[in-house]
């Protein structure tokens, strides 16, 4: 019998080793500065490895392998978990820089490797993504843009982008994603064109200015902060960045990334002097110029501020009467800032003023939230119950935020007014009571009361009231004496000697010589003298009788108990009162 050996292969089947993540892109990150951005989670499912995974997370991102417990950026991470599939979690890291990014992140294990391109839009705190054309899933495409210093030519690639009917932007900020293989790109040009009505393409320059990248001269990426938020009313406009750099020979240039996830027109190239060969002297539809993505990828952040501004609250005047000369003033308080513009007319907040309805004008406060209305009063006005405040117009003129919202002109929260007085009205006098009718000697007062319609407050401090008064051809005044704080003020003169009148003295004016009359809300009397009492009876005799003559005896010898006679001549009519003792001639 033949001997056979028989020889048994034990075979191992070897397996593939991969690792395959269940995308390979993670776009739609969006989120403001220093804000970490939401989570996007990725399966990752590994076979035939023999050693752990290692993944390389860039400094704009972030990942967690625990389940987002705790997130890692700018470091390799190891994970152990191999030969089945585990989850991270991936998001923007809050320090990640402004503006467009497209990043990639690895995956390695011995003999293998994997990747994700992650694609992300940081945009300043307090902005939304206006406008957002990101990169496709394709190899990049990219066209020029560029202002060639060396050349004395600009090459100019724009694409459109609409604002809504109805939407109020204010542009802050543009980013773009490129590629450069230039120097240091110091300036670049930001246009910004108007769609021409006929044709839709470029025409007149809507906005243009020369900036610096926000990240700095060496990030290919442009992000790009306007000097000041730019308002753009609704429409179609071009978008055009343009960095400044020479050729400098086969390299110095920046290349715009293009993508098909856009909207609107295709973008368009022109190169007015045909720097380039491509025949594009007037704009051309990208399409003609290089096959491939029709549109650029680029950000618009901003504002859309669709809100009207409203009233908060109305600061009314303080508790008080208030007079002829015054002013009511009345803040407006809005919860934004408002432009006013008073080229049409003057904005005015209506009050009613006893029975009246008057205009208190805008004065100030423009571009804040705070604006000052005024009325002054006028002679005659009287509320004694409290002022209304009644309604808010433009009267012609504009009342805007800064994204040209009209402002909702109710009023909310308007301050109480009912101690908010006003007396205008001014005191007069209604008649003037004069001595009685008499015939007044030296040393006598003559007295006047000057009766107003409502009590008056005399202030003496910067001199005396005084009543004119003529006696005989002498103006002389009656001094005030009392009643401040009623209706009836009391005005003396006293007789001098030497003075007379024998036809009733006259009252002239009242003055207040320095001092105040006023009633109690501080309007000043009208002095003028109504109903003054007849006077051609109050007679003024001061002058003292003189002896004109004395008739002595006749010349006689006289014996005892003969009289001796004399007559003594008055210049008037004396009357004797013995009652006290009896005259006598020594």
């Amino acid at each position: 019998m033949a001997l056979g050996l028989v020889l048994l292969a034990n075979t191992q089947k070897i397996k593939a080793q991969t690792i395959t993540p269940s995308t390979t892109v993670l776009d739609g990150f969006s989120t403001n500065q220093g804000v970490a951005s939401t989570t996007q989670s990725v399966d990752i499912t590994s076979t035939g490895l023999t050693e752990n995974i290692t993944i390389t997370v860039l400094s704009n991102f972030e990942i967690s392998v625990d389940g987002g417990a705790n997130f890692v950026t700018n470091t390799t991470t190891t994970v152990t978990t191999i030969n089945t599939t585990f989850t991270i979690q991936v998001r923007v890291a809050a320090s990640s820089l402004r503006g467009m990014r497209s990043e990639t992140l690895t995956f390695s294990s011995t003999g293998v490797n994997a990747s994700i391109t992650l694609r992300s839009v940081v945009i300043p705190a307090g902005n939304i993504t206006l406008v957002s054309q990101l990169p496709n899933n394709a190899p990049p495409n990219r066209i020029t843009s560029q202002n060639f210093t060396d050349l004395g030519g600009i090459v100019f690639s724009a694409d459109d982008f609409t604002v809504p009917a109805g939407q109020s932007w204010r542009i802050q900020e543009i980013s773009t994603i490129g590629f450069k293989n230039a120097d240091p790109i110091n300036q670049i040009m930001v246009r910004i064109w108007s769609a021409n009505a006929a044709t839709g393409l470029p025409d007149g320059v809507f906005h243009q200015e020369t900036l610096t990248a926000v990240n700095g001269p060496n990030d290919p990426n442009l992000t790009l902060s306007l000097s000041a938020p730019l308002a753009i009313p609704a429409g179609t406009y071009w978008l055009s960045v343009v960095p400044i750099l020479p050729f400098n020979g086969a390299q110095g240039r920046w290349f715009w990334e293009r993508t098909t996830n856009g909207t609107g027109n295709e973008f368009h190239m022109r190169d007015q002097l045909g720097l380039l060969g491509f025949g594009t002297t007037n704009w051309i539809p990208g399409t003609n110029v290089a096959a491939g993505a029709e549109q650029l990828v680029f950000n618009i952040a901003g504002t859309n501020d669709v809100t009207a501004p409203t009233v908060t609250s109305v600061t009314v005047p303080a508790n008080a009467t208030y007079i002829a000369g015054q002013n009511l003033d009345f803040t407006v308080n809005f919860n934004e800032n408002v432009n006013v513009v008073t080229t049409g007319g003057t904005p005015q907040l209506a009050i009613t003023i006893g029975s009246t309805t008057r205009q208190a004008a805008y004065v100030s406060g423009s571009g804040s939230s705070a604006l000052l209305f005024r009325y002054t009063i006028q002679t005659g006005e009287t509320d004694n119950d409290g002022i209304v405040v009644d309604a808010l117009t433009a009267n012609g003129g504009t009342l805007r935020d800064a994204s040209d919202n009209n402002a909702n002109l109710t009023l909310n929260n308007v301050g109480v007014t009912t101690g908010v007085l006003v007396d205008a009205v001014v005191p007069t006098v209604t008649s003037v009571t004069v001595p009685m009718n008499a015939t007044y000697s030296n040393g006598q007062n003559l007295d006047f009361t000057v009766n107003f319609n409502e009590n008056i407050t005399v202030v003496t401090t910067g001199g005396t009231p005084q009543i004119g008064v003529t006696i005989g051809s002498n103006l002389r005044q009656a001094t005030y004496v009392s009643g401040s704080g009623s209706s009836a003020l009391l005005f003396r003169y006293t007789v001098q000697a030497g003075e007379t009148d024998n036809d009733g003295i006259v009252i002239s004016a009242l003055a207040a010589n320095g001092g105040t009359l006023q009633d109690g809300a501080g309007n000043n009397a009208n002095l003028t003298l109504n109903s003054v009492g007849v006077t051609t009876a109050v007679l003024v005799d001061a002058v003292a009788p003189t002896v004109t003559s004395v008739a002595v005896p006749v010349n006689l010898t006289y014996r005892l108990a003969f009289d001796l006679n004399f007559r003594v001549s008055f210049s008037e009519n004396v009357t004797v009162v013995t009652t006290g003792g009896t005259p006598q001639l020594a």
